[in-house]
């Protein structure tokens, strides 16, 4: 065989790997929303801790950065239910808190939640917007002031809240 005809071969195969390659990233990738399938996954599974303004620790699912340089959180959900809950919020909002806390990166005041029904289903993404970080310190507070018996339990406004709810006797009427 010519020298020729194995470089024709060998540039083939090439191109042929790096069009499945392509097709590989756009297909991974494909479950992102829009906005993120271009963007850097710069954390995966990552722990943060900071100590300002309270202690708190958490674990982010994915972060990417933008091509503003802004990053993004995104956490991955498996549930019944195809929605965000405000619990959603609270975790991302807090996870913001950790990050912005911990390095000088500027995080986005919004993020994603995806949520996946079945191991097999197609995953559907929500955005939503976080909570300032005043509101996050209010809800530790409140939790801190509710554990030290300084605060009065009230009614949530979902009932099946309460159902699972450790202050559920001193509430009821």
């Amino acid at each position: 065989m010519s020298i020729d005809r194995q470089v024709f071969i060998l540039a083939g195969f090439v191109i042929v790997i790096n069009l499945l390659w392509r097709c590989l990233l756009r297909w991974r990738a494909d479950w992102l929303p829009p906005e993120l399938r271009g963007a850097q996954l710069v954390y995966a599974e990552r722990l943060f801790t900071a100590k300002e303004p309270f202690v708190m620790t958490a674990r982010l699912d994915r972060a990417y950065r933008d091509k503003k340089g802004v990053i993004i959180l995104l956490e991955l959900k498996t549930r019944m239910l195809d929605r965000s809950y405000f619990s959603d919020v609270i975790e991302l909002s807090v996870q913001r808190l950790a990050l912005m806390a911990s390095c000088s990166d500027l995080v986005a005041d919004y993020g994603y939640v995806v949520v996946q029904r079945s191991a097999n289903a197609k995953r559907i993404s929500h955005r939503v917007r976080l909570l300032p970080s005043e509101d996050i310190i209010a809800l530790v507070q409140r939790r801190e002031a509710l554990l030290s018996d300084q605060a009065i339990p009230r009614f949530a406004c979902a009932p099946g809240l309460c159902q699972i709810c450790a202050f559920k006797e001193p509430c009821s009427p």
